[in-house]
Formats: C-alpha cells, sequence, structure tokens
C-alpha cells in the first residue's frame, strides 16, 4: 500500500518524463508499484468510465480550429498508427491503428458533430483515405495538402533522379569530366531560392579545412565547407547548361510562388502552369511528380486561405519514435498510446 506523498511523487517523476526503470532506480522500489500507479495516472489523464464498466478515451476537453492527421510508425512490419493532433497546442487527440479511412472516423465518434463543427481546417499529406474521411464525414472542413511534402517530392524524385541520369549520360559518353562536375550538387539544386539569395549576400566564399579533430580518437582534420557567392555561381552554371535542371528550377519557384499567394484562384493557375511545365519536358520523372499536383489540387489550394502545415505531427512522429525506443517493452499499443498523448501535453504542465 503506497502512501499518498509517495504516489504524487512518483506520478510527478513519470509525467516529467522518466520511465518505469528510471523511477525504480531512483527510489529503490518495486517496479510493478510504479506500474500500477502509472496505469491510474495514464487512465485518469485520457480516459473516462465507458457504461458496460469498462473505460474509454476521453472526448477532446477544449475546441480545435486547426487538426493535423498523419501516420506514424507503430513497430515494424509496416505497421502504422494515425495520429490526429491539435496543431494550435500540439496536444495528441487521436491514435489508431492502420492508416485506412476508419481511423479518422473513431475520431470523429468520440468528438461528435458539435465538436467537429468548430474544426476549419486539417493538415495531412497526401493520403488518399485521409482526405476521402475528412471531406465524407465533416465537408466543412478544408482539407490542407502539405507544402513540404510537395517539396520533398520534387527534390527526391526529380532533381535528384535528373542529376543522376545526366552523370550516367556523360559517364557513358566519355564525358568524365562533366559527370565529375556533377558531384556534390544535389544540395545546390534543391535550394531555395532564399537560400540562394542569401549566399550571393555573403562576403566569403567556402572555408579551408577546419582545425578542429574529426574526433578525438582520429587526428585526420577533414575539410568543411560553407556555401557562399561560389555556391549561387555554381547553381546558375548548373542550371544554364540542363534544360532539365532549368525546368525543375522554374517547378520549384512555381511552387515557392504559388505557396505564397492567398487567392486560391491565383494559386491554382500556377500550380497548373508548373504541371505543365512537367509534362512539357516529356521526362518520365516530371510525369511522376506532375501526378500529384493534378490529383490533389483542391488540397494544395486550400493553402491560400488556410495557410497551415503538418509540421507539428511531424514533430510528433519524432517524439512517437523517441517513445518507443526509450519505453521498449511496454505491454501493448494501448499503453503505448496512453503514453504519447500523456507526453504531447507534458508542455503544459512543466
Amino acid at each position: 500500500m503506497a502512501t499518498l506523498a509517495l504516489v504524487r511523487l512518483v506520478e510527478d517523476l513519470l509525467a516529467y518524463g522518466l520511465t518505469l526503470t528510471d523511477v525504480a532506480l531512483a527510489t529503490g522500489l518495486c517496479r510493478q508499484v510504479f506500474r500500477e500507479i502509472d496505469r491510474e495516472r495514464l487512465a485518469c489523464l485520457c480516459t473516462r468510465p465507458a457504461p458496460d464498466g469498462r473505460r474509454e478515451p476521453s472526448p477532446p476537453a477544449a475546441r480545435s480550429r486547426l487538426l493535423g492527421a498523419d501516420g506514424s510508425k507503430l513497430r515494424d512490419g509496416h505497421r502504422y498508427a494515425t495520429v490526429v493532433l491539435d496543431l494550435e497546442s500540439g496536444h495528441v487527440l487521436w491514435l489508431a491503428r492502420g492508416e485506412r479511412r476508419s481511423a479518422p472516423e473513431g475520431f470523429f465518434d468520440l468528438a461528435g458533430d458539435e465538436w467537429m463543427g468548430g474544426v476549419e481546417a486539417v493538415a495531412c499529406d497526401m493520403n488518399g483515405d485521409y482526405e476521402r474521411a475528412f471531406r465524407e464525414r465533416c465537408p466543412h472542413v478544408a482539407v490542407v495538402s502539405d507544402r513540404f511534402h510537395l517539396v520533398g517530392n520534387l527534390d527526391g524524385n526529380v532533381i535528384g533522379e535528373v542529376r543522376k541520369d545526366l552523370q550516367r549520360e556523360l559517364v557513358e559518353a566519355g564525358g568524365q569530366e562533366g559527370a565529375r562536375r556533377l558531384k556534390r550538387t544535389k544540395y545546390p539544386l534543391m535550394a531555395s531560392r532564399p537560400t540562394r539569395e542569401q549566399w550571393e549576400r555573403q562576403e566569403t566564399g567556402p572555408r579551408g579545412p577546419s582545425e578542429k579533430q574529426a574526433s578525438l580518437f582520429c587526428g585526420e582534420v577533414r575539410p568543411r565547407w560553407q556555401a557562399g557567392p561560389e555556391s549561387a555561381v555554381r547553381y546558375r552554371g548548373l542550371v544554364a547548361s540542363d534544360e532539365l535542371l532549368f525546368a525543375a528550377d522554374l517547378v520549384k519557384d512555381t511552387l515557392s510562388l504559388a505557396h505564397e499567394s492567398h487567392d486560391p484562384r491565383q494559386m491554382r493557375e500556377l500550380i497548373e502552369h508548373a504541371a505543365g511545365i512537367c509534362h512539357g519536358t516529356g521526362d518520365r520523372h516530371f510525369a511522376r511528380s506532375a501526378r500529384p499536383l493534378e490529383s490533389h489540387m483542391d488540397g494544395i489550394c486550400a493553402h491560400a486561405l488556410h495557410p497551415v502545415t503538418s509540421g507539428k505531427v511531424e514533430g510528433a512522429n519524432n517524439m512517437i519514435k523517441t517513445l518507443r525506443r526509450k519505453h521498449y517493452g511496454l505491454p501493448d499499443d494501448e499503453c503505448l498510446f496512453l503514453k504519447i498523448m500523456d507526453a504531447s501535453r507534458k508542455k503544459q504542465r512543466w
């Protein structure tokens, strides 16, 4: 039987983020005592009694205007969970196994139509199941496709692949020197216009080898380079030397300009122009990049009225990954879900 003072101490330590093992080592008491205290603490925080005597998830306590939805890795073997959180507070509101349309529908049933009526927009990646679930159940909620997934699609599937194709063609044609010049150009080619303008404003160019050793156990000194005006000049030379790289530069700047617009009609015209550039190149990588622009046009253009991203959801995914590693050996997924919801509210308490 634990005293009230011990229970409060254990609850504070667990709420701060310590694991059961950490608390057991700090206090010298049995882990089973802490496990029961932690289970009761999480149950009171995130669940409520059900009519049948069991416990069920508690509905959101406060209203939310902006939501974020994304998938998070639950365990190895392509096992994922759906995460729904409040973009303004960062609180995780719902977790469910899987990434199907039924996952967010459970959150709709929990929150209720009245609560969902106050939601204005939801930010998510280009997951068709999430979009259909929100549009069918809550048509008043604007589904906003995350802009950084579009940029990542362009950088990885277009610029990176086009650069590799150019290197391969130059090597096959005997242009070893040209292929060598394309090495270490991935970062300059993916840089945005504000980043390149910042390079041009810098007074110093690349730095020489750093005086700091690479490791305490290795005396080797490795060169560290800093982007400067020379990087901007190199970028302009690369873009001017190849039509596909020039087209990628146009698409990248067009997407950036579109996401700065607050007019949905103007944004749609810019996105359609970017998709037209992709199709006009005749390149398979550009064609693959144009498909999400066309199929998710409404979600992309919703950014004009609701400029939100799923950045906080991605941050929550990193937090979940840390919790999975830190709390290795939890008995079931429900215990992990309660830990995640508790961790997302830690800033408010401390």
